[in-house]
């Protein structure tokens, strides 16, 4: 009797094991280099409909040029570790010119809050989705993003609303393990992804963002 799924033998298991970790740098190279670690091909065909509704991409044309695939697009793909956390996401939220969506855990970083603020004094749409427990922090961003006009939220819906993202104007989405805090900038092993030019991944987690603000509550801010 045929196996259809024939189980390798231990030391087939073994041999394939140390290759891909003596080559797995090398390997991971490649996808930044070439913009392959996230595909856009991957994912479904967006609905140019779909993608002018959401607010991110306001060209129809270049909607429907997308859906298409008339205009295609290479990812590029940033990874940040360690202490250029921080400067990294500020520089993406410092070029934003239309929106910056956000979804936070732990946000106390000054210089984070600072660059949300900024953009939106320059115009561009900013809003804020973080976990209840920046209700009770004593010190915690929200109070600042809120007070200076940056529509704020709490997820109070889940045990812990662990998301840390931004998805800046419909192209860009930035994710990883950084939480928004000084400690984690300064003490902690952390990563930051930075994905550019990826219109229909930055769709998908708009997407996911509109979900959790769709049971999300007003940030009350204090004095």
């Amino acid at each position: 009797m045929n196996d259809s799924n024939p189980k390798l033998p231990p030391e087939a298991i073994a041999s394939l094991r140390a290759f891909a970790m003596d080559h797995l740098d090398d390997l991971f190279d490649e996808f930044v280099e070439c913009g392959t670690w996230v595909s856009q091909d991957d994912l479904p065909e967006a609905d140019p409909a779909e993608l002018a509704e959401s607010g991110l991409i306001e060209d129809e044309d270049r909607c429907e040029a997308l859906s298409e695939g008339a205009e295609p697009t290479k990812e590029e793909i940033k990874l940040f570790h360690d202490n250029w956390l921080e400067s990294a996401l500020n520089g993406e939220a410092d070029a934003a010119k239309k929106t910056v969506l956000v979804q936070a855990y732990s946000f106390t970083s000054a210089p984070i809050a600072r660059a949300l603020v900024d953009a939106k004094h320059r115009g561009v749409d900013v809003q804020v989705i973080l976990d209840k427990s920046q209700r009770g922090e004593r010190y915690t961003s929200a109070t600042f993003l809120a007070n200076e006009g940056v529509p704020t939220y709490i997820d109070g819906k889940h045990k812990i609303a662990h998301n840390k993202v931004m998805v800046i104007d419909g192209e860009t989405v930035i994710t990883g393990s950084f939480n928004f805090t000084k400690s984690a900038e300064e003490g902690n092993a952390e990563n930051l992804l930075v994905i550019n030019n990826a219109p229909k991944l930055s769709l998908r987690y708009a997407q996911n963002w509109k979900d959790h603000l769709g049971h999300s509550e007003p940030y009350q801010a204090r004095n």
